[in-house]
């Protein structure tokens, strides 16, 4: 089996690859069982090829023979049997089989196979990323945070297509050194298809601080197509990265990087004209600039008449144009993609709670004000955290993937602790609303809220009073439909959800909505897919539970209260409380809490006291989560309790969902011997 690597991007997926599945299988267990003592089993051991960083050492060349990196590796007949039950799955995870033929570079040089597989007939696009330069500014090569690093994330519309680099120091010029594959046209499309491919690769770059915090520095569309009328179908460019935010107009730095078309098998691509190219790019941003401008004029004489029709609807909370990171003005409907994310996503419910374990954070503005910014779905994604609006709109697109009527609503939320005309008035918020119809009824049979930051679920009961925050609704809208509210009032209380009917809720044209999509390219950052978690939740846990231990011993130990006496068998039954939090969390009902309480009524002793203080964080730094505990009156009086046989538990649970998105649980509990 060929088996050539020659790109240090692929290497490191297939490094951790292959450094899960040898855990998996244990490989030194296997080597012991199969007394493969001998010189070769470990070298095996010690070799590059198993360590994190192999793919610092491995390099092969072009004109390697077939199987020498093998031969070289192993010799040992049954050592190489592991290798090669490792090499299949790991084949099996990158989609390669034996019989993919080599990628080939259109000016005829052979490439080496890349771990991508690639279909016989398709053409692909080989970014290769050299350095940044001049990456200034925007907290980028600060030296207050030597820990802090860089990573860059890409995307590419159709199929939604993401990739990301590995992380790299955080300098003003930074090596990378990273090669992306990104597929271009499926077998049997012509070569007219990829100059009317009008989709650009969308590059974001994010700064990674101490912890987990991950600080969106850029976010900038590429043009591939002028590579398609250079005389070798390659080309070199220094792309500009765009700030965000209030600085999207100042650059975040410049990438120095190497685009080429890679086709398979014997598909050849002819070369088109400078002219034809430019011609065609011209064409379309001209379709871009007009369908905005006619769908600006068709919105400014929709907003008329609507304000028209009530004079308090002047000042209601209709938002038909949000900003995105880059700073530019987009129809909020734009923002919302149907997202159906396969078996990363089990229900309506788990895409909630994913949603919810994204971590929130308003938009940071310049001076006094609010800021407004609704990212692009890939921005969002690659950060981590996002505004209301960033979560609302992702929510939105799963529940539309999961065939539910759902719309992401825009209008004002009580603080939580007002009251009066302060609650009735609010801060602006985005939050999600399905509608559920029985028969032909107009009027919607059920109607629920849906919480995109905490998750939570709530129906929505008409004049009876409700346990949702919400008190004032502007608008709805999705992908193919916007309604502005025109009841007599824009209570959430009293609001009516039959969107049929005009006088209530006045719609769009829906074809000005479809044009207003199809003028352009959508966004590709808007059709970002989702990646599967790459994080093991058992080891998570068990890392996180060792270092909360030492850390509230350590607390405890400065505030002089001695060693601390962990219970073990009482920390461990707290396991089934951790669980039942988060299932209470998924779908609304508690769970497990009578065997929990009659576990814990046999496992204290008697005379004794057990208090426990449970907490849920979105992220895994056990100093942070103590923090957090000690900040509560009850959590302080848990961690440092003082009495008579002391002795403490603590149990942790790291849940894990796409984007390696996670969901903390941790219980710290105390026992004592109660006074007489």
């Amino acid at each position: 089996m060929d088996f050539s690597l020659d790109d240090a991007n692929h290497l490191q997926v297939l490094g951790e690859i292959i450094q899960r599945e040898l855990e998996k299988i244990d490989i030194e267990g296997l080597i012991r069982d199969r007394n493969l003592v001998g010189q070769d089993a470990n070298e095996l051991l010690g070799s590059d090829l198993f360590s994190h960083d192999f793919h610092d050492h491995v390099h092969t060349e072009t004109t390697r023979p077939k199987g020498r990196l093998e031969a070289e590796l192993v010799s040992n007949k049954e050592v190489q049997n592991i290798v090669e039950e490792v090499k299949d799955k790991v084949l099996s995870q990158m989609n390669l089989s034996a019989s993919n033929p080599q990628i080939k570079e259109v000016q005829g040089k052979t490439y080496e196979a890349v771990a991508n597989g690639l279909s016989r007939g398709a053409v692909f696009l080989a970014l290769e990323v050299h350095e940044g330069r001049a990456f200034v500014g925007l907290g980028v090569g600060d030296s207050d945070d030597e820990a802090a690093q860089m990573s860059l994330h890409l995307a590419f519309g159709p199929g939604g297509q993401r990739f990301h680099s590995r992380q790299f120091a955080c300098v003003s010029n930074p090596k990378i050194g990273e090669t992306f594959y990104i597929e271009l046209a499926k077998p049997g499309l012509g070569d007219a298809s990829l100059l009317g491919l009008s989709d650009p690769l969308h590059l974001v770059l994010l700064r990674h601080d101490s912890g987990e915090h991950r600080q969106l520095v850029s976010s900038t569309e590429f043009d591939w197509r002028p590579l398609l009328c250079e005389a070798s179908l390659a080309m070199r460019r220094s792309v500009r990265l765009n700030g965000v935010g209030a600085e999207a107009q100042v650059s975040a730095g410049l990438l120095d990087v190497t685009a080429r078309l890679l086709y398979s098998g014997t598909r050849q691509i002819d070369r088109f004209s400078s002219d034809l190219v430019q011609q065609q790019l011209a064409m379309e941003r001209g379709r871009r600039e007009n369908s905005e401008r006619l769908f600006v004029l068709y919105a400014s004489q929709w907003w008329s008449e609507y304000c028209a029709a009530r004079a308090a609807n002047a000042d209601r909370l209709v938002k038909i144009f949000a900003k995105d990171e880059c700073g530019r003005d987009r129809p909020v409907f734009e923002l919302v993609k149907p997202l159906r994310a396969g078996r990363l996503i089990e229900s309506p419910r788990h895409a909630a709670r994913f949603v919810a374990c994204l971590q929130y954070e308003r938009a940071a503005a310049l001076g006094c004000g609010l800021a407004d910014m609704w990212c692009s779905r890939h921005a969002f994604l690659a950060r981590g955290r996002g505004d209301t609006g960033d979560h609302a709109a992702l929510l939105c697109s799963l529940l539309l993937g999961f065939g539910l009527d759902a719309y992401v609503a825009f209008g004002a939320k009580a603080p939580a602790s007002s009251s009066g005309a302060n609650a009735a008035s609010g801060s602006p918020v985005a939050w999600v609303v399905t509608l559920s119809q029985l028969g032909s009824s107009a009027e919607p049979a059920s109607v629920h809220f849906w919480d995109p930051v905490n998750g939570q679920r709530f129906l929505h009961s008409g004049q009876q009073q409700s346990q949702h925050p919400y008190t004032r609704i502007g608008c709805l809208f999705n992908h193919r439909s916007f309604y502005a509210n025109n009841q007599a009032s824009d209570a959430v209380a009293s609001c009516r959800f039959d969107l049929d009917d005009s006088a209530r809720w006045k719609p769009m044209s829906e074809e000005a909505i479809g044009a207003a999509l199809t003028g352009g390219p959508t966004p590709p950052g808007c059709l970002a897919t989702l990646s599967a978690p790459l994080l093991d939740a058992v080891r998570e846990s068990n890392q996180f539970e060792l270092r909360l231990r030492a850390a509230v011993a350590e607390r405890r130990e400065a505030d002089g209260l001695g060693a601390t006496q962990w219970d073990e068998e009482l920390s461990f039954c707290l396991t089934g409380a951790l669980a039942g939090y988060e299932q209470e969390r998924l779908h609304g009902v508690a769970f497990a809490n009578e065997e929990f309480q009659a576990a814990m009524n046999r496992l204290v002793p008697d005379g004794h006291t057990f208090r426990g203080y449970p907490l849920q964080v979105l992220h895994r730094d056990p100093r942070r989560a103590l923090a957090a505990a000690l900040r509560s009156p009850v959590g302080r009086e848990v961690v440092f309790c003082r009495g008579d046989r002391v002795r403490l538990c603590a149990r942790a649970r790291v849940v894990c969902y796409a984007e390696s998105a996670c969901a903390t649980w941790l219980m710290i509990g105390c026992t004592y011997q109660a006074a007489l």
